[in-house]
């Protein structure tokens, strides 16, 4: 498995962005003991460690299954560079064979994926692992991270559906039915058990996608995208206009796992999310990103329409985190159009990009062709008009 340019271009973005913050300045000369979990965070977070690193400077081990989708590529890094060590989790009695060197470990972090129903929430293979990490982080006495990725909309009956930290603790250990925020509840009710022993921080993530990425769940942002560029087609059902979700570019998630790695407080949960956006603006941007001619579209019918009541799907506040300093930096429009890319292959074109991060001379553009359509349409029905004032004079 050979890593794309573009995911290489993604993993070196990461890097300089959290170099410009002086995040690496303080990761480059520490060790880390990583549990992907077949968990795509996992995966950029290696990437960008290992990107352009001096390697007598970092120390990384992999403790991963075979059947992750990523093991491949761990392997060819560990192939390649000596600082990077691979270890198989199975059976899980090879966990407790790893060599360990106790003096040189910084952070262990383990990412999970809660999905629903669980019935196998009590089985070794779950436990096992965080049970395992959390007794490496305290004979090493290195800090630990649980990273959780939250790909199944958690859906309750409330009329409020961002909540913080603490809201989602009360909602979910109420709930009865099998979810999966009350499965990640009780995995960090486990690691609350070593709090007095262990420097410990959890991160909660909600709709993640990007490059590589092929399930981001609720967003279905791939499944879209693969279905545009190879059948020219898309659905638009009522559901996407009215719900809201949380779509979180790759590389701002790695960039606030790093945050809360660095300066997060020992004892806390962290949100990772950006702000709120309905699916069908998502998908109204993919089809200006497609610049595809002859789509069909498929709808609602009238009937559909009157039986679909408003969808609600909580959605995790990030205030917390936006409080140390970490804000989305990747704009909605440039997020989709790197994935678009990844997605079907095509050419990454910048001019097609309608947001600029409020940079002034895109803001000109913009101007420059909402006075040009004026122009056309006043030309059209022979009208006559004045421009006063400055108006638009700056993007002239």
């Amino acid at each position: 498995m050979m890593i794309s340019e573009i995911l290489q271009d993604e993993f070196e973005l990461i890097r300089s962005m959290a170099k410009n913050k002086s995040l690496y300045r303080s990761l480059e000369s520490r060790q880390y003991y990583i549990f992907p979990n077949n968990n795509p965070v996992a995966f950029y977070f290696i990437g960008s460690l290992l990107s352009k690193c001096p390697k007598r400077s970092l120390g990384i081990s992999i403790v991963a299954d075979e059947h992750d989708d990523f093991f491949c590529q761990f392997q060819t890094w560990s192939n390649q560079n000596e600082k990077c060590k691979l270890y198989t989790t199975y059976p899980l009695d090879c966990l407790y064979d790893i060599n360990i060197n106790k003096e040189d470990i910084h952070s262990t972090v383990l990412f999970f994926t809660p999905t629903t129903p669980h019935p196998n929430i009590d089985t070794p293979l779950v436990e096992e692992k965080l049970k395992y990490s959390l007794h490496l982080s305290k004979i090493t006495k290195s800090n630990f991270l649980l990273f959780s990725l939250i790909l199944e909309p958690c859906s309750l009956d409330l009329p409020e559906c961002v909540i913080a930290e603490k809201e989602f603790e009360l909602l979910f250990s109420k709930a009865t039915q099998n979810c999966p925020g009350k499965m990640l509840l009780y995995l960090e009710k486990l690691c609350w058990q070593y709090q007095s022993q262990i420097d410990i921080r959890v991160i909660r993530c909600d709709g993640v996608f990007g490059p590589g990425i092929s399930n981001d769940g609720v967003l279905g942002i791939y499944d879209t995208i693969h279905k545009l560029s190879k059948t020219n087609t898309m659905d638009l059902p009522l559901t996407d206009r009215q719900a809201l979700v949380n779509a979180s570019y790759i590389r701002d998630v790695v960039l606030g796992l790093l945050y809360v790695l660095i300066k997060g407080s020992p004892g806390e949960v962290y949100h990772v999310s950006n702000d709120s956006i309905s699916k069908f603006i998502i998908k109204t941007l993919l089809l200006e990103i497609a610049k595809k001619e002859d789509i069909l579209l498929s709808v609602d019918s009238p009937q559909a329409q009157e039986s679909v009541g408003m969808r609600k799907i909580l959605r995790l506040s990030s205030n917390k985190l936006r409080a140390l300093g970490w804000k989305p930096n990747v704009c909605m429009k440039e997020a989709l159009q790197k994935t678009y890319q990844a997605v079907s292959g095509q050419t990454w074109d910048p001019s097609i990009l309608s947001n600029h991060q409020g940079k002034l001379k895109r803001i000109q553009e913009l101007e420059l062709c909402l006075l040009k359509e004026v122009d056309r349409i006043c030309k059209k029905h022979n009208i006559q008009y004045f421009l006063v004032c400055g108006s638009a004079l700056g993007a002239i």
